[in-house]
């Protein structure tokens, strides 16, 4: 009986398409299923309308251009705004640059109080005993110097006595500039100047070997071909919890030797100092008046 009543429904689909009632001809039929025994009554959703799919079709299409048409009227606008804004430099607040006649020996909490992060851009000599860090300046925060390595544990001592205990360094490995040029432009011909040759260095990656192009400048033991920037903390009394961020910069940095910092690593230690002590108030000790940090107190005699 079943049998019989699946033929009935088989022929009655094929009149359908045969005497084409109207929608029949848009209908797609799974014969597969209708062979073996389905109830296509049951399996609507496997027929489409492709006058619907059609319109889908186009609905999506028109979605689309209005879509690329709004974000091309909010660049004209964005590009509109950069017309109209004309954005300034920052301005040097001149009330933070101080020319002291004799940075030893001076009281610079005068001219600032409560740092968080002191750069003394001088190379550390037995003179600094005399610099003058009491806890008006600086109560609890972190020291940055330049040093030799033959005079480290003068250094250490000398911060000691002033109440900071070593914790990090900083390492520039210098480069030979005329060396670096020489090998780049084996492969690249560039101009000898030290931002062509910074822009310029990875051509040299896994092509050369870095003894190769490393300064080497006559010392006692070993040559001298890198500069040391060691970090000093002061904790107060109440061992006030100082709000850093570890891990953010790498320990080493790689710089030409024939100048004493490219612009890229002083902008560097500069960002390397703010990133660690986010939102603190910084000082630079013996700096260039000509280019004082942003933001920072500068210093200089």
């Amino acid at each position: 009986m079943s049998k019989l009543k699946t033929q009935k429904k088989q022929v009655d689909i094929r009149e359908r398409l045969r005497s084409r009632v109207p929608g029949c001809e848009s209908r797609r039929v799974n014969y597969f299923k209708m062979n073996q025994g389905y109830d296509n009554e049951q399996e609507e959703s496997e027929y489409v309308d492709e006058r619907e799919q059609q319109q889908r079709i186009k609905r999506i299409r028109k979605f689309h251009r209005q879509k690329k048409k709004s974000l091309n009227d909010n660049l004209q606008i964005l590009l509109g705004w950069k017309r109209e804004i004309q954005l300034k430099d920052p301005e040097i607040d001149k009330s933070k640059i101080i020319r002291v006649k004799k940075i030893l020996k001076t009281d610079l909490s005068k001219y600032c109080q409560g740092v968080q992060g002191i750069f003394i851009n001088e190379v550390f000599r037995k003179e600094f005993k005399q610099l003058d860090l009491n806890n008006v300046l600086m109560n609890h925060g972190i020291v940055f110097i330049w040093s030799e390595k033959t005079k480290l544990n003068e250094m250490i001592d000398c911060f000691e006595e002033k109440g900071f205990v070593y914790i990090e360094n900083l390492v520039v490995v210098q480069l030979n500039q005329k060396q670096v040029h020489s090998e780049i432009t084996k492969y690249k011909d560039i101009p000898y100047d030290n931002q062509s040759i910074m822009d310029n260095i990875n051509v040299l990656q896994e092509k050369v070997n870095l003894n190769q192009i490393v300064q080497k400048k006559p010392y006692q033991i070993f040559n001298r071909s890198k500069q040391v920037l060691v970090m000093f903390r002061r904790f107060d009394e109440q061992k006030t919890p100082l709000e850093l961020r570890h891990q953010r910069t790498s320990d080493v940095v790689f710089d030409l030797c024939d100048q004493p910092f490219s612009e890229k690593t002083k902008e560097y230690l500069y960002k390397l100092i703010e990133t660690l002590l986010p939102l603190s108030k910084f000082l630079e000790i013996y700096a260039d008046p000509e280019r004082p940090r942003q933001g920072w107190y500068s210093i200089y005699e």
